[in-house]
């Protein structure tokens, strides 16, 4: 993280970056912002997206991430940049910050539409919970 912190005072960027390091309940500081980037090359749970959707805030994610991308593109809910590179990031936080505020109100509320009628909460905590099981069993002939 010191080299990230390093160049962004070498760009003249510094004063525009909170490092805020690891946060338990990240709903609360997403509340401040208008997007919530997402430049994972797999993303496969999508939590990240629920809670920027939750917290008001535009997910942007990289095409190629899995989950992520898959669901925002579903849901019409966030921008989806092309490919892992800094430029393509670049273009989709611009895309992002230039929304207008019914845009983001607009892709907030499709992303938490398409929470409520694909991820009910007992439905979605009871598979969950499935996976969760038949993972940490212990199989014969595997460690």
């Amino acid at each position: 993280m010191e080299r990230l912190r390093r160049r962004g005072a070498d760009m003249g960027v510094a004063a525009c970056v909170a490092w805020l390091g690891t946060r338990e309940h990240i709903v609360a500081n997403l509340r401040t912002c208008t997007a919530l980037v997402c430049p994972s090359h797999r993303e496969g749970l999508g939590r990240v997206i629920f809670e920027a959707w939750d917290a008001g805030a535009v997910p942007i994610v990289c095409r190629d991430s899995g989950g992520a991308a898959e669901i925002v593109s579903a849901a019409d809910a966030g921008v989806v940049y092309e490919q892992q590179s800094p430029q393509a990031l670049a273009n989709g936080i611009t895309r992002a910050l230039a929304l207008p505020s019914e845009d983001i109100a607009r892709t907030v509320a499709n992303g938490r539409a398409w929470l409520a009628a694909n991820c009910e909460a007992k439905r979605y905590g009871a598979t969950i919970a499935g996976i969760l099981r038949e993972a940490c069993k212990v199989r014969s002939g595997k460690p």
